[in-house]
């Protein structure tokens, strides 16, 4: 008999483990479902990109983007050159898994939101070939995972935020052909600087290129070029 209740409640153990990442598997899809159903309803879309967007289709099935094979959360959104218009709502916020955001081409308006410092996990985003307005969030500096940024050939304006500077894994910032200034610094057109480690990390603003250290920390060298190493 004690044998017996012994196997009951294992069973009942492993019953429970492996039923209970489905269950915060679904509400964690469910988020992502619901803000990329928020998403759609903000965009126009005449080439119907986001038509298998709906609760007749799984997540993982809706066109433009890939899954996650773990938690079948949304890490990659692709919706490069598709005529898609709009503004970009802050519900972007929710997709808390996203890695990578691709939207060059297309023609978005609006500012960029300032919630998208949300999107812990977010190594790249590209919103070049818009028509955006506004100035860089301040918040984009808390993405610390942030390696690539395109928002090149929009209507920004504003300076470069200081918070981008402190983003330590920034490789390569597009931010030409915008209203945007580099808050003063010292400028080299065509330069190519490399960082701590030999990691390329450059900035292009107005055809010109600036070098991490010397936008941000313009006392401790004269020119790009002393940025080489």
């Amino acid at each position: 008999m004690p044998s017996s209740i012994l196997l009951y409640c294992l069973c009942f153990l492993l019953i429970y483990i492996f039923s209970t990442p489905s269950t915060a598997k679904i509400h964690s899809n469910e988020t992502d479902c619901l803000a990329l159903l928020a998403i759609k309803s903000r965009l126009r879309d005449p080439l119907g990109v986001t038509s298998s967007w709906n609760n007749s289709v799984p997540l993982c099935l809706w066109t433009s983007f890939s899954c996650g094979l773990r938690h079948e959360r949304v890490t990659d959104l692709d919706l490069r050159n598709q005529s898609i218009g709009g503004t970009i709502p802050n519900n972007l916020s929710h997709c808390s898994n996203l890695v990578e955001f691709s939207a060059n081409r297309n023609n978005l308006h609006g500012a960029i939101p300032e919630k998208i410092d949300n999107l812990l996990k977010l190594e790249v985003l590209e919103f070049g070939e818009n028509h955006l307005t506004g100035q860089l969030p301040t918040s984009i500096g808390n993405l610390s995972a942030f390696l690539h940024l395109n928002v090149g050939s929009n209507g920004l304006s504003g300076t470069i935020p200081y918070s981008l500077g402190q983003l330590k894994e920034l490789n390569l910032s597009y931010l030409d052909e915008n209203n945007i200034s580099g808050g003063g610094a010292e400028q080299r057109k065509g330069g190519v600087c490399s960082g701590a480690g030999g990691r390329v990390r450059y900035v292009a603003v107005e055809d010109k290129w600036i070098c991490g250290e010397d936008l941000w920390r313009r006392s401790m060298v004269k020119s790009c070029c002393d940025c080489l190493v």
